[in-house]
C-alpha cells in the first residue's frame, strides 16, 4: 500500500487499535518518512547528511508568495526540485529551471499535499541501500550494500518505477568499496534517526565531483516487484524473496511497543484437570515471555458434581502447580 493511508502512519494506527501486528514502521516512523519536510528536519538534528531544502504551507504559497519564492531562490539555485511534502512514487514532482517553472511546479505539488518541500538540485549518483530489523533491538539492524538505478527519465519517475520497465539495476552500485561502506553507515544511521522499524529503502545521492554522501528519503513500504531495487539488494545479500518476506513477518510478530509486544493476547487453555495444567507448564517452558491463561471446567472430571468445598481444594491445588511453573 503505498502513498497517503498506505505509508503515512493511518493505516498503521488501525493496526495499532485493533492490536493486530503489521510489517513495517510505526505509526510515528511512518508518518515522519512520509513527510519530507518532517524527515528533513529530524536529518537536520541528527546531522544525517542531507541536500539543502526549504518548505511552505498551502496558506504561504497561495497568497503573495513573491518574497517567499525570492528567498527560496537565493537560498537554493536553480534547478530547483519541487515536490509534495506528503506523497509516493514520485507522484507532483517538477524540477524547476527558472522562476515561470517554479511557479507551476508549485501549482502541481498543492494538488497533491497542503505543504510543499523545495530541494536544491544534485549533481550525483543515485544509489539506494535496503534496510530492515527493528530499533528495540539497534545492533540487529542491518543495510545492504547499495545499488543504482539507470533511470529511463532525467530522474526515476512514476513510469519508471511501475510502468514501462525501462530503468536498470546495478548491484552493487558503481563506488568505490569505501564510498559503498560509506553510504551503508549513513543509511542505517537515517533509519534509527527516523524511528523506522521492520523495513526502508534508504535513497542516496554520491554527489559529483565532492564524494558528499547524501540522504535524499527513506521509504517505509518499498515496492516488491520484479523490477524493485529492495528484494534485488536483499537477494544480492543471500536472502531469497520467501526468506525475506518470513524475515519480516518474524520482525512484525516480534516488534516491541513500550516494551510490549505488539500481539500481546494471552494464550489461553481450555481443559480439566492435570492435562490442562501439564499443557501450560510445557507452553511456559517453551514460551516465556507469553501470558499463559488456564480455563479449568469444574463440571467436568476431575470435579464431576463434588462439593464446593472439594473443588476449592483442587483449584488450590491448580494454582499452586501453576504456580510452581513460574
Amino acid at each position: 500500500m503505498h502513498g497517503k493511508n498506505g505509508e503515512d502512519g493511518t493505516i498503521q494506527g488501525l493496526f495499532e487499535l485493533a492490536r493486530i501486528p503489521y510489517v513495517g514502521c510505526g505509526v510515528l516512523g511512518s508518518a515522519v518518512c512520509m513527510d519530507k519536510a518532517v524527515a528533513n528536519t529530524i536529518m537536520d538534528a541528527a546531522g544525517v547528511p542531507h541536500c539543502k531544502w526549504a518548505s511552505a504551507i498551502r496558506a504561504e504559497l497561495e497568497g503573495d508568495h513573491k518574497t517567499l519564492l525570492d528567498s527560496i531562490e537565493q537560498r537554493l539555485g536553480y534547478p530547483i526540485f519541487v515536490k509534495p511534502a506528503n506523497a509516493g512514487s514520485s507522484v507532483g514532482i517538477t524540477k524547476a529551471t527558472d522562476r515561470a517553472v517554479l511557479e507551476q511546479a508549485v501549482v502541481t505539488a498543492l494538488k497533491e499535499d497542503d505543504k510543499v518541500v523545495f530541494e536544491e538540485f544534485i549533481d550525483g549518483q543515485e544509489v539506494e541501500c535496503a534496510a530492515i530489523g527493528n530499533p528495540d533491538d539497534p545492533a540487529t539492524v542491518s543495510t545492504t550494500r547499495p545499488g543504482e538505478i539507470l533511470a529511463g527519465a532525467e530522474f526515476y519517475t512514476y513510469d519508471d518505477k511501475y510502468k514501462n520497465g525501462v530503468s536498470q539495476t546495478v548491484i552493487p552500485a558503481h563506488l568505490s568499496e569505501e564510498k559503498l561502506d560509506e553510504v551503508r553507515t549513513e543509511a542505517r544511521r537515517a533509519y534509527l534517526a527516523l524511528g523506522c522499524a521492520g523495513l526502508s529503502r534508504c535513497d542516496f545521492f554520491v554527489e559529483r565531483g565532492t564524494g558528499r554522501v547524501l540522504c535524499n528519503e527513506l521509504n517505509t513500504l518499498p515496492g516488491f516487484t520484479s523490477i524493485s531495487m529492495y528484494p534485488k539488494l536483499m537477494e544480492h545479500e543471500g536472502l531469497s524473496y520467501a526468506q525475506l518476506v518470513d524475515r519480516l513477518l518474524q520482525l512484525a510478530l516480534h516488534r516491541r511497543k513500550g516494551g510490549i509486544l505488539m500481539d500481546t493476547r494471552p494464550i489461553g487453555v481450555f481443559d480439566s484437570g492435570l492435562g490442562g495444567l501439564t499443557a501450560v507448564r510445557q507452553l511456559r517452558r517453551v514460551l516465556p515471555g507469553e501470558d499463559i491463561i488456564y480455563f479449568g471446567d469444574t463440571g467436568r472430571v476431575p470435579y464431576g458434581s463434588r462439593g464446593r468445598e472439594i473443588i476449592r481444594q483442587y483449584a488450590r491445588q491448580d494454582i499452586r502447580f501453576l504456580l510452581s511453573t513460574m
